[in-house]
């Protein structure tokens, strides 16, 4: 246990002596334990946690077709245009969508029907 001590105060002493190579290895191990942080706090949410639902392999994406004199309002998911028809097609529907069907009763029928799938 003694040398242990002598080799903790040796390597401090080296650092002391050289304080720019001790900022850069500092900064080194900060960068790399912040980045592997990151990355694990990530994969865990993404692949590791399951969803906060009942059957999460019962989900389903829709996705709404339209052509450029329609817009539906701003949406969340990814948006990508057909050069060749000209449709756009949408990966998710916007709130306001989502918002005036939950008030429609035959969209409400829908959904009990997608929910029974």
């Amino acid at each position: 246990m003694n040398s242990f001590w002598q080799d903790l105060r040796y390597g401090l002493h080296a650092l002391g002596k050289n304080p720019g190579f001790t900022a850069v290895a500092m900064l080194t191990l900060a960068l790399g334990i912040g980045a592997n942080t990151a990355l694990f706090s990530v994969v865990d949410t993404v692949l590791l946690k399951k969803l906060p639902v009942n059957d999460p392999d019962r989900l389903v994406l829709f996705n709404s077709v339209s052509n450029k004199e329609f817009s539906p309002g701003s949406h969340t998911g990814t948006n990508r245009r057909d050069p060749q028809t000209g449709l756009t097609t949408r990966s998710s529907f916007p709130y306001q969508t989502s918002d005036y069907a939950s008030s429609v009763a035959h969209v409400r029928t829908l959904l009990r029907l997608a929910r029974c799938l």
